[in-house]
């Protein structure tokens, strides 16, 4: 951490397992949902007021990405770059 006057600077490294479950319909009606997994490897840098303001910047590296419908195959898109800006109060 470093500081700049009111403001403070973080620099950090994660890893994350991403994804989620998402309930759809199909076109003829009938319901289905779909589980996406994937990891995460990130760089970041974080800056922080004293007033609360929060600006966040991250890049990382996505593998293992997999897509598994209830009713289909598994699908494996290839590994991939992400990036994040948040600005957080």
């Amino acid at each position: 951490m470093t500081s700049f006057g009111d403001v403070s600077c973080w620099v950090y490294a994660a890893g994350e397992f991403g994804g989620g479950t998402w309930a759809y319909e199909r076109p003829d009606g009938a319901a289905n949902s779909v589980d996406y997994n994937d990891y995460r490897a990130i760089v970041g840098a974080e800056l922080r007021r004293a007033d609360g303001w929060t600006l966040r910047a991250e890049i990382g590296y996505v593998w293992g990405r997999e897509l598994i419908p209830l009713n289909g195959p598994t699908v494996t898109p290839s590994d991939s770059i992400m990036a994040r800006l948040a600005l957080l109060y």
